[in-house]
């Protein structure tokens, strides 16, 4: 598998010089550089306004994570964190022996996901959780006791699942009841896949709707920590970024000699830290979801980023990752430190601004039930002044099940586009050691800046000409405006994710009772001489009470034991 793709910036290629540099006038020969250090992954190299919105893959498939389907090519999916799913059908028949020998029985196993996972939490049919209770005498035998429609009787049972260690593992197996009623064999093993196995015994008062979408809260993969070397279930998206970037069956497959330990660790330990809560706490940062190999590397990982407001470079041949927090400023920049022309930006075009930021995500159980939902939109108050109009971004956040983290994220989204000033610099080789995503300090007194802060997003090499034709060496930086507050939070600041449900009606309307009275009785001959007798009612009411619509009248002879009914629209004749 090719290491990096053609999406990522060229950053490895060994550069001879042989020119002059103008600051000292000493000739430097075979000079071995990297040529470009750039931001790659997370946040594009220019930056105004909307392009600092993370890019994200066709959302329909991450959305519709919870259907359980059948296909014959199915795509992996990777669970990282914990999350609700569907399942790809690997195998749905009747029974054919024992027990199901009527062949009222109909045996599924569904593929949850690629790879081994931690547990499989809880079990659903349709929206409904269900209540699993291992059989008298049967200990891998789960029944189904609640809803209560799922049971006969104290015996019998309409929906079953067979144990819960088809995890993922290479030496799982099915379970004997499979095995023994349907056409699968022990050699079925399905290895690598974490399963579900089930039978639904056949009752059309149950399964009113046919066979239900069977779906799982399962918790995903186990992942490499960088910082200790254990291994063992976590949401932290910078072990999961580690994880993806490393793997060779579904990821980069790069080398961990390739990947830099210490902005890794660095980046854990930010995703890992509590943030206070109007009601408890959480995590920073933290990683729910799925993953899909049809999407490319890069969208994946772009998606991934996305949980921890990231961005990844490859800078001397190493990856590094960094999540959304501040950095203070390392090293300077002066006027001392130019070697030519500043190109500056002083605000992004109209088109690229935006000053609200909304987007979908996909809650945990206890909020939206695992299924899409909107968080609240955040809105910056004065830049919506400042425009004079709403400007709405789109943030979707489908890796990202906590509306509060979700709030967090998109404000410095939206902090981070209010910053004005965009500018490259030519230095002098005395910033070599300048790198993506650095925040630096900024005294230029041409521009009237005094220590202001900028980060930068893009290095590499650049060469000014000279008053007598030689070429003068330095790097080309490109900054964008910082400041502290972008990452500022404080719990007062929460909205807080509000289900709307649907009305519930709570009054039924009462209509006042229309009077009645005969006004004829007549008899009537039909074309063929039939004599049909009738009668003629005449019928007040409300003639601005739009909820009646038609008249039912009953009648009958005297004589005659059974009335007969006419409806009349309240419009006609």
């Amino acid at each position: 598998m090719a290491q990096v793709g053609a999406w990522i910036a060229k950053v490895a290629t060994n550069v001879f010089f042989s020119v002059a540099v103008a600051t000292n006038s000493v000739m430097i020969g075979n000079i071995a550089a990297w040529a470009t250090q750039a931001l790659i992954i997370g946040t594009p190299l220019y930056l105004a306004g909307k392009a600092l919105m993370p890019k994200m893959p066709d959302l329909n498939s991450m959305l519709s994570k919870g259907q359980m389907v059948r296909t014959p090519v199915g795509t992996r999916k990777i669970i990282y964190g914990q999350t609700r799913v569907g399942g790809n059908i690997l195998y749905m028949a009747e029974g054919t022996s024992g027990v199901a020998s009527n062949r009222e029985h109909l045996y599924m196993v569904t593929a949850m996901a690629y790879g081994e996972c931690e547990e499989i939490v809880k079990f659903y049919a349709n929206n409904d959780e269900l209540t699993l209770t291992a059989r008298s005498g049967y200990p891998t035998v789960f029944d189904v006791t609640t809803p209560s429609r799922y049971v006969v009787d104290s015996t019998g049972y309409r929906f079953t699942f067979y144990g819960n260690d088809m995890l993922g593992t290479t030496t799982q197996t099915l379970n004997a009841a499979i095995t023994a009623n349907s056409e699968l064999t022990s050699s079925d093993q399905f290895k690598g896949i974490c399963c579900l196995q089930f039978v639904m015994a056949y009752d059309p008062e149950v399964f009113v709707s046919g066979i239900p979408n069977v779906t799982a809260d399962i918790k995903g993969r186990k992942l490499y920590d960088i910082r200790d070397g254990s291994t063992s279930w976590s949401d932290n998206p910078a072990l999961a970024i580690y994880d993806y970037l490393t793997s060779t069956s579904y990821g980069l497959g790069v080398p961990s000699s390739r990947i830099d330990s210490t902005s890794f660790a660095a980046a854990a330990n930010l995703c890992d830290e509590t943030v206070t809560l109007t009601s408890g706490t959480e995590k920073r940062y933290t990683i729910n979801g799925v993953i899909d190999t049809a999407n490319s590397v890069k969208a994946n990982l772009e998606t991934m980023l996305s949980t921890l407001g990231g961005s990844l470079t490859y800078i001397d041949g190493k990856y590094k990752l960094y999540g959304s927090d501040w950095r203070a400023p390392t090293q300077t920049i002066g006027e001392d430190d130019l070697r030519g022309d500043i190109q500056l930006i002083t605000k992004p075009s109209r088109r690229d601004q935006f000053n609200t930021v909304k987007g979908v995500f996909i809650g945990a159980d206890n909020v939206t039930n695992g299924v899409a939902a909107d968080y609240p939109a955040v809105i910056d108050s004065a830049a919506v002044a400042a425009d004079g109009e709403t400007i709405v971004a789109e943030l979707p956040l489908p890796l990202t099940n906590s509306v509060t983290m979700c709030e967090r994220l998109a404000k410095i989204y939206l902090l981070k586009s209010r910053q004005p000033y965009t500018m490259t610099l030519p230095l002098k080789l005395t910033k070599f050691q300048l790198e993506p995503p650095d925040t630096v300090s900024v005294t230029l007194s041409s521009l009237g800046f005094k220590n202001k802060y900028f980060e930068v997003m893009d290095w590499r090499f650049g060469t000014t000409a000279g008053d007598n034709g030689e070429a003068s060496i330095g790097i080309d930086v490109t900054l964008r405006e910082t400041a502290s507050s972008v990452y500022d939070w404080d719990s007062s600041e929460e909205i807080g994710y509000t289900e709307t449900d649907a009305p519930t009606a709570t009054k039924i309307y009462e209509v006042a009772t229309p009077t009645f009275s005969l006004a004829a009785v007549s008899t009537k001959k039909a074309g063929d001489g039939t004599l049909i007798d009738g009668v003629e009612v005449s019928v007040t009411d409300d003639t601005d009470n739009r909820h009646i619509t038609e008249y039912d009248i009953a009648w009958k002879k005297s004589t005659d034991a059974n009335f007969e009914t006419i409806s009349v629209l309240r419009d006609s004749n």
